[in-house]
């Protein structure tokens, strides 16, 4: 018969039906990087938060939010406002958060349009 079909799968259908067998393995919460990343964020910016961060503290904050911090976290853009203020402060500090405020625009879409401006009269 022509209408006869070979029972034995191709190499490619075996692996797809291998694949499509597979179980998902579901993680438990302390090993999703999701929620590290999440758990991450949230203390970081209840940290933030604080009124009274000390001079030193904030500069040392601010050096690493870039490099520690944004590159980690679910959202980088809920940091926008404390990096706003803190370059909106003057001095060192506005320096320390233009890094911050920059990676923010180029790599994540914040729009701050009176930054140049204010870059200006920095």
């Amino acid at each position: 018969d022509d209408d006869s079909e070979d029972e034995t799968p191709s190499p490619k259908k075996k692996r797809k039906v291998a694949l499509s067998k597979k179980k998902k393995v579901k993680l438990l919460s302390w090993q999703s990087v999701r929620q590290h990343r999440n758990a991450l964020q949230h203390s970081t910016l209840a940290i933030l938060k604080v009124p009274s961060i000390p001079a030193r503290t904030m500069k040392r904050i601010l050096q690493h939010i870039p490099t520690n911090i944004l590159p980690h976290v679910s959202n980088p853009l809920r940091f926008a406002d404390f990096c706003t203020r803190a370059y909106d402060a003057g001095g060192v500090t506005s320096l320390l958060a233009l890094h911050s405020l920059f990676i923010l625009m180029t790599q994540h879409g914040l729009e701050y349009p009176k930054f140049y401006m204010s870059l200006y009269n920095l």
